[in-house]
């Protein structure tokens, strides 16, 4: 399910709470005080719905994140000073058995998968027939060459990046539309094409930028 989808989704959740809450029927100030916990781990359930390799990294992130804080909710013990110590631990494991992803520097699949954590990433795609694919950055900077890539009719990727940067190069013969979200972020479409009439290949961005930024160029 794409981005904006969850989005949408989030505010009809918080807009139902929201209504229940005036309407008395529940107590949303009460819930949140003791179950905001709960936000993580919805999250990281949806995450790990989307069966994909970078989602499933994050999902599990925010699995442990909610678990430690409902454990501290609701038991007499405090957890707070283990959560950042644990969180460490977390990323540091990804980052160990991740390193033969990241080194991967060539892709010729069909969907283009690329997850950079706290580290970089230079990708290549020699795809034939690139149908899309899903690339996230966070806390480090990627650089995508798509040039050598054969777009037949069109391609979506599903782009995410946060606290950091990503430059994604595609040839002059692709047109390229770019939409999403910028939170405290920005990108910018500095391609280039042979001509806009409208018979060439697409290729769609979906961004979610927060806190960073995002380059298009040929």
């Amino acid at each position: 399910m794409r981005g904006r989808v969850w989005l949408g989704l989030l505010f009809l959740v918080l807009g139902i709470s929201f209504f229940l809450h005036q309407a008395h029927i529940i107590d949303l100030v009460q819930f949140l005080s003791t179950g905001w916990p709960f936000i993580f781990i919805i999250i990281g359930v949806i995450q790990l719905l989307n069966r994909t390799y970078s989602s499933t990294i994050s999902g599990l992130l925010f699995l442990l994140m909610g678990i430690l804080f409902l454990v501290n909710e609701w038991y007499e013990v405090n957890l707070i000073p283990y959560v950042l110590p644990l969180i460490f631990i977390f990323i540091g494991l990804v980052i160990i058995f991740t390193r033969k992803r990241l080194d991967s520097v060539t892709h010729s699949t069909r969907e283009l998968r690329s997850f950079a954590l706290l580290g970089s990433a230079s990708i290549k795609s020699r795809s034939t027939n690139l149908k899309g694919g899903s690339i996230v950055n966070v806390l480090g900077g990627s650089e995508i060459d798509l040039r050598e890539a054969v777009i037949l009719d069109e391609a979506t990727i599903d782009l995410s990046c946060v606290l950091g940067g990503i430059t994604i190069i595609v040839p002059k013969s692709v047109r390229v539309e770019v939409s999403g979200i910028p939170i405290l972020g920005a990108w910018e479409d500095n391609t280039r094409i042979y001509s806009d009439d409208g018979s060439l290949p697409g290729l769609k961005i979906n961004c979610l930028v927060v806190l960073g930024g995002v380059e298009f160029r040929n």
